[in-house]
């Protein structure tokens, strides 16, 4: 996979990447905005998805992100283990 620069710095590679470009952040969490606030589906259901699709798309790190927020939404460790088994 490409490798793109990120500078050295505090703070997650995601987070310093996106500052290279601020208008693409800026659409990024405009998005993710609009996706969490304007959305019909239930929270708990919205999880549920976004871990399985982590789990299809074989990323550890899309992983732990969407465990942590499976977690935060209420789901205890079983839970999560069930819908990523």
């Amino acid at each position: 996979m490409a490798r793109i620069e990120v500078p050295d710095g505090p703070g997650p590679e995601r987070e310093r990447l996106l500052m290279q470009h601020p208008d693409v952040a800026l659409g990024m969490h405009a998005f993710s905005q609009a996706v969490y606030e304007k959305t019909t589906l239930p929270a708990r259901v919205r999880e549920v998805a976004r871990l399985r699709v982590a789990v299809a798309n074989g990323c550890p790190v899309c992983l732990n992100t969407r465990s942590a927020r499976a977690e935060a939404e209420g789901f205890d460790e079983d839970a999560v283990q069930e819908v990523v088994a």
